[in-house]
């Protein structure tokens, strides 16, 4: 045949780097994945298979495309007698003097089509390679013989249910012989013919024995046959897995056909505890320093039997154990393989304790009244202080770069196994025994010598993984929550005695220990002191509701007396180490985060003047150094350093408002000096950056953005002034935000009016951002603001058309709706018929509506708010009718938001048409309908073209409601029909329509959605829905049927 040249020639070419450039390896390739389809390319490989000097590479290459042709369609499409002479063929091959690989990959193809062929070629071909095994005169032999029943039964698996449900019965015949010659193997690997043997036998145990077969009665052994029928078998795979000197691929294999025999439910309690027993005497390999992998293969294989049979684990004798003596030695049974488990977790290496971790969890799952006395509290007393250096960094860590162990494999086992074991290990010892001995790891850690950070790390996370149930033990539930009930006298004693516990740990956190000059330990304990912030507000001594006072309420001196002793640590020797944090890269994030939220749970202890003086020069220091010093070598992020300001306007909350009825300021600090105080540096900041980036840097400009986003965060909280209760007038001269922005005002209307500055997105956000949140700290208060904010959005916005200023013009719709001061009602409205218009203009003037989502967006979120807020405004001005032609464009954009934005305002819009208003409105009502009549037509294309070609599945819904407004409003009459007909009857809709919905199931959905009269809300909705599902194709026209009954 021509075909076999070309085919050997194109081998040469793909296996023989000599022979190929690039583009002929990619010609071959081609050709090669071209020709493996046709008929002709199973003789091609019979003949590579049968020619002698054919290299390995080749032989192996034609046996893998038989391989393929055999799985695949092209065996399925011969005829009978196609597939026999195949069968045969490919048989013959298997007598070739082939390469190892070639030959393996031969007996695949044949395991294969037996398979395939149905069950008694299935019991043929057992048959046939126990036979081999019989009489094998060498190891290759008895090594092809396991090969053949091992992917005879792998084959067989990846069946149909049916054909598999037949192969498998036809396997079950030979079952106890494959276990018997894999049994001859294992018990004598030597004289079998070595460890090629051994994994061939070790694979064909695992295959036979996996459990994902149990589904066909008799298709695998259970643990109770194995034990039974094949004693010496039965032993002999737990010296395997747990020997030091298995090979890792035996030691594997046998592994994981022990787990799937453990793992399953088993009713044959004896031979559980035999195989507990048996793995259990492997207790001096375990503790082989060298043996690693016969650790973690004997750690799963404890976690197996724990996951099939977990009451017997706990000490439990398991069903079939007689009475007596018995029991007691299955119990006896279950101490020595906790002890065993034990020992895997002693042992150094993250893999083998990774492997033990499941058998803590699934022992918790027995009640403790039903387990064995010391599988109780004591066996987890035992493994925690086992567990705690297992949470540490690996070892010589300095960075993740540098790191051997990938990161995420460290934070899966840190975050995710351990932690839900350590919450086992709290959950069993109480909170107050977890803290005691963790508390005691830390203390050594403490003192040992630098090196050894990684143990005081560890040990501080092993309190964070289990913040949750330690604070409720310490303070008790929220009186507030679901279940909270009054505690009693020894209840709050244990309270105290962890809360000594846990402020020992923080002692050391805040006190000298030399570990937390390290970043790593640093980062853990800002992670832990954000967690337990809650603890150090109501553990403090003197609060109302705190835990001193709850004991000493309840009269439980011996808690108040230790409470008293051991205080949380004080708020000042806390914030030092965050501020520390603040200034360390790998803690910046934390340290910032629970800075927030000290600042929130304990900011009355922290209105102290000099706490709170000490705690701003700090954190400004870090955050907003003067623009005169240079930059520190590391800077936090401007996510941290938001956070860190709105930690600190938290705190200025709880500062008294201004002077009492004597004349005095408690304290001595109020709100507005506070805020000035720490705003102070952001201002002095962005005033330099401001001069720098309108000359000759403009980088500065950058810097300038995020000083202003740091002056917008320290605004956030500021709506909490206790003075926004009192007359508008007197608010507004003592409102801290107001105060700030008198200040900040020059600074602001410079940034405005600096093309430079206008020019730069993220200043005029930044800009956009203060100006909110000015307006929401200051509400009503805040009506001075008006003309200058909006004279200053106004210029923004025609500089940039930046979608920021259109929020703010919204935010003043929201907080003033219709402005009665008429000067500035009429600036209001003048802004926004120019923000209206000068959008229009530069969507219409060429620019691409998809590049102006974002703008799309917030004009209409704007124009939402003003239809709800201020409705007048909105529809007195004179581009309203823009506002209405932009919505086409609006609704198909490919972006949610500004689809959602259009569709809402729209739906809106029609429904504000169609109600009943009183004589006076009923003009602007005329006017804002013939706009709509307008544009109508338009807009519901749009809308419909919107189900085909933009809208997420998820916006279905809105539009379907936007399109309701418009069929059910009564200004329209019979308008709105009548455009949804024309629409779906035009060109641009049948374009849309080919292929997926042809004009007779169109004019059906047409008549759905127009109907008289119209379907309920929700299948109106349903319907919109079912037409954007079969636009894109993703439902079949006929859907519609279920709208017309």
């Amino acid at each position: 045949m021509e075909t076999i040249p070309q085919f050997r020639q194109a081998l040469d070419v793909l296996l023989s780097p000599s022979f190929q450039t690039a583009n002929q390896y990619q010609s071959a390739n081609l050709w090669l994945n071209s020709f493996a389809t046709t008929p002709q390319a199973w003789e091609a490989a019979f003949a590579v298979l049968h020619d002698p000097g054919t290299p390995p590479t080749h032989a192996f290459f034609a046996a893998n495309m038989l391989l393929g042709k055999t799985r695949g369609p092209d065996w399925r499409n011969l005829s009978l007698d196609q597939r026999t002479h195949l069968t045969n063929a490919i048989s013959a091959c298997m007598q070739l003097p082939l390469d190892a690989l070639a030959q393996q990959r031969i007996i695949l193809v044949m395991a294969c089509i037996s398979a395939r062929e149905g069950a008694a070629r299935v019991d043929q071909f057992c048959a046939s390679a126990l036979a081999l095994a019989a009489s094998a005169r060498n190891p290759d032999q008895l090594r092809y013989a396991l090969v053949m029943l091992t992917d005879v039964r792998t084959e067989s698996s990846s069946l149909d249910s049916a054909r598999a449900k037949a192969a498998s019965q036809a396997m079950a015949n030979h079952l106890l012989g494959v276990l018997a010659l894999v049994q001859q193997v294992v018990t004598n690997a030597e004289a079998a013919g070595g460890p090629q043997v051994l994994l061939a036998a070790a694979r064909c145990f695992h295959a036979w024995c996996d459990n994902m077969g149990l589904m066909f009665s008799g298709a695998t052994i259970s643990l109770g046959q194995l034990h039974a029928g094949f004693p010496a078998l039965f032993a002999a795979v737990f010296k395997l897995i747990a020997a030091p000197h298995t090979p890792d691929d035996v030691r594997h294999e046998t592994t994981q056909a022990l787990v799937a025999l453990l793992g399953a439910a088993s009713e044959d309690g004896p031979s559980v505890v035999d195989a507990a027993a048996a793995l259990a005497a492997q207790r001096q390999s375990v503790a082989d320093a060298g043996n690693e992998a016969g650790a973690v293969s004997v750690a799963a294989t404890a976690t197996a039997i724990s996951d099939g049979a977990s009451e017997f684990v706990a000490g439990i004798a398991p069903p079939g154990v007689p009475d007596g003596s018995p029991k007691e030695a299955a119990t006896g049974v279950a101490l020595q393989l906790a002890e065993l488990v034990l020992a895997c977790v002693s042992r150094p290496e993250r893999a083998v304790v990774d492997a033990a971790l499941d058998y803590f969890i699934n022992i918790n799952t027995v009640p403790v009244s039903s387990r064995a006395e010391p599988l109780r509290s004591g066996l987890y007393a035992q493994a925690l202080p086992l567990l705690v250096p297992k949470a540490a960094y690996p070892s010589n860590f300095s960075s993740w770069e540098d790191a051997e162990e990938d990161e995420d494999s460290f934070r899966r086992f840190r975050d995710h196994q351990l932690s839900e074991v350590l919450e086992c290990c709290c959950a069993m010892l109480g909170p107050k025994t977890y803290l005691g001995l963790v508390a005691s790891a830390a203390a050594a850690a403490a003192t040992s010598n630098l090196e050894e950070w990684r143990t005081y790390e560890a040990s501080l996370f092993c309190v964070r993984a289990v913040s949750m149930p330690i604070k409720v033990f310490i303070l008790g539930k929220d009186r507030g929550s679901l279940g909270a009930e009054p505690r009693s006298v020894h209840h709050v004693t244990e309270a105290a005695f962890a809360s000594t516990a846990l402020a020992s740990i923080f002692a050391g956190i805040t006190g000298s220990v030399p570990h937390m000059h390290n970043p790593w330990v640093l980062k853990e304990a800002c992670r832990l002191i954000g967690e337990f912030t809650v603890w150090l507000d109501r553990g403090r001594t003197g609060l109302v509701g705190g835990l001193p006072e709850e004991a000493a309420r309840l009269g439980a001196e011996e808690a108040r007396a230790a409470l008293l002793a051991a205080p949380p640590p004080p708020l000042p020797a806390v914030l030092a180490v965050l501020i520390r944090g603040l200034s360390t890269p790998q803690a910046a994030s934390n340290a910032a985060q629970a800075l927030r939220n000290l600042c929130a749970r304990c900011g009355e202890a922290l209105c102290d003047r000099q706490i709170l003086q000490g705690l701003m020069e700090g954190a400004m220091r870090v955050i907003a150094p003067p623009p005169s010093q240079p930059l520190p070598p590391f800077f936090p992020d401007l996510a941290e350093r938001q956070a860190v300001m709105e930690g600190l306007s938290r705190v200025l909350t709880a500062l008294p408002a201004g002077p009492n009825p004597q004349g005095v300021v408690p304290g001595g600090l109020s709100m507005a000096d506070g805020a000035l105080a720490l705003t102070a540096p952001l201002l002095e900041r962005a005033r330099a950056a401001a001069q720098a980036g309108t000359s000759v840097r403009p980088e500065a400009l950058k810097t300038l953005a995020e000083d202003l986003r740091l002056l917008a965060s320290a605004l956030r909280f500021m709506d909490a002034f206790p003075g926004l209760a009192r007359p508008a007038a007197q608010a507004s001269q003592d409102h801290p935000a107001l105060k700030v922005l008198h200040v900040a005002w020059p600074i602001l209307e410079g940034v405005c009016t600096q093309p430079a500055c206008q020019q730069e997105p993220d200043v005029v956000a930044a800009v956009c951002e203060v100006y909110q949140r000015a307006l929401v700290s200051t509400r009503t208060s805040g009506h001075v603001l008006l003309p200058p904010l909006l004279s200053a959005s106004a210029a923004l916005f025609s500089a940039s058309h930046h979608p920021g200023c259109c929020d703010v013009l919204g935010t003043v719709a929201e907080i003033f709706g219709e402005v009665k001061n008429a000067e500035v009602a009429a600036m209001q409205a003048g802004v926004l018929a120019g923000m209206i218009s000068s959008t229009f203009n530069l969507l219409q003037g060429g620019a691409n509506a998809s590049n102006h989502g974002d703008l799309l967006r917030a004009l209409y979120q704007m124009a939402d708010r003003y239809l709800v807020f201020a409705r007048d405004v909105l529809l007195e001005v004179p581009s309203f009718p823009q506002l209405i032609a932009l919505a086409s464009p609006a609704v198909r954009q490919r972006e949610r938001e500004p689809v959602l934005g259009g569709l809402v305002f729209l739906g809106r819009v029609f429904g504000t048409a169609g109600k009943a208003f009183s004589p006076e409105q009923q003009p602007q009502i005329d006017r804002l309908t013939g706009c709509l009549v307008a544009e109508g037509p338009r807009l519901v294309t749009s809308l419909l073209m919107a189900t085909a070609d933009a809208v997420s599945r998820n916006l279905a819904r809105p539009l379907a409601g936007t399109l309701w407004a418009v069929l059910q409003c009564d200004a329209l009459g019979s308008a709105g029909r009548e455009w949804v007909v024309a629409a779906m009857q035009s060109p641009e809709f049948a374009g849309v329509c080919a292929n997926v919905l042809p004009a007779d199931e169109a004019a059906r959905f047409c008549a759905a959605l127009v109907r008289a009269p119209p379907l309920p809300r929700g299948r109106f909705d349903a319907l919109v829905g079912d037409l954007s599902a079969v636009l894109r194709g993703e439902a079949a026209a006929d859907v519609v049927m279920a709208y017309e009954m």
